[in-house]
């Protein structure tokens, strides 16, 4: 059965663009007889807040968005669904996959030009010394773990919005976080478990997020998930009319 999912971050309140979005997925399982998951992304802990959550439940009803899994009410998801309680699968997944020797710790910043820590490569005997290295710097943020994206990495895709999609990885993102400097999983790491995990068919994204998709089609595949069989629907951004991605709340007050 299709299968695919809301996904909202509780670092805001949802916005027009989450909406319009949101309405696609709507759209798009209907017309499969498929099934919507509600999956709230609170991996990033400390940018959320409890009104946050709330509101997610309550615009989501007043928009007639209506969904068959996950929870149903803000306390519901924080006692059984939160990223929050799954913090350790998402750490034996990276050492059961064990990274195949292109993941590296960085303690470079974003105004280094030059990353000299990529040449550092992990095997997958020395990941769990790695990550107990990043997790005692995490208070002073002094570690990142990165997966090395090799030159000419193209990721190609069929969409149902784009057509055929071709992006070189190593050109328009190039290395990415795994695991990051504060201590938790990156979006990209989480994001592809939970897809996997949840069995999601399709998925809807704004087409500000193709080179998320591509590197977790990548890592995918290196992994061995089922996430490469998943159908994309990248569409165009919601903009105001000085062409800026709008991201008004639909919070009245």
């Amino acid at each position: 059965m299709a299968r695919s999912r809301y996904a909202p971050t509780p670092s805001g309140y949802l916005h027009a663009g989450n909406l319009a979005n949101f309405e696609r997925v709507r759209r798009w399982m209907d017309e499969l007889h498929g099934e919507v998951l509600l999956r709230i992304d609170d991996m990033d802990g400390p940018r959320a807040r409890p009104d946050y959550m709330e509101r997610i439940f309550v615009d989501l009803e007043q928009a007639g968005l209506t969904w068959g899994l996950g929870p149903r009410t803000p306390e519901e998801h924080l006692a059984n669904y939160s990223q929050r309680l799954r913090l350790g699968e998402y750490k034996q997944a990276l050492l059961d996959w064990g990274g195949s020797e292109l993941l590296y710790l960085c303690s470079c910043s974003r105004k280094d030009k030059v990353c000299s820590c990529r040449d550092n490569r992990l095997s997958k005997a020395e990941l769990p010394v790695a990550l107990e290295v990043l997790e005692a710097g995490a208070s002073q943020r002094k570690y990142a773990l990165k997966i090395k994206v090799e030159d000419s990495i193209e990721v190609v895709w069929k969409d149902k919005e784009m057509g055929l999609v071709c992006l070189d990885l190593s050109k328009e993102l190039g290395d990415f976080v795994i695991w990051r400097k504060d201590g938790i999983p990156a979006y990209q790491w989480v994001s592809l478990l939970e897809d996997s995990w949840q069995s999601i068919t399709h998925i809807v994204r704004g087409e500000d997020l193709l080179t998320s998709t591509a590197a977790q089609l990548h890592l995918s595949k290196l992994c061995g998930l089922e996430f490469r069989q998943v159908q994309f629907w990248h569409h165009e951004l919601l903009c105001d009319e000085q062409g800026r991605k709008l991201s008004k709340s639909v919070q009245s007050s």
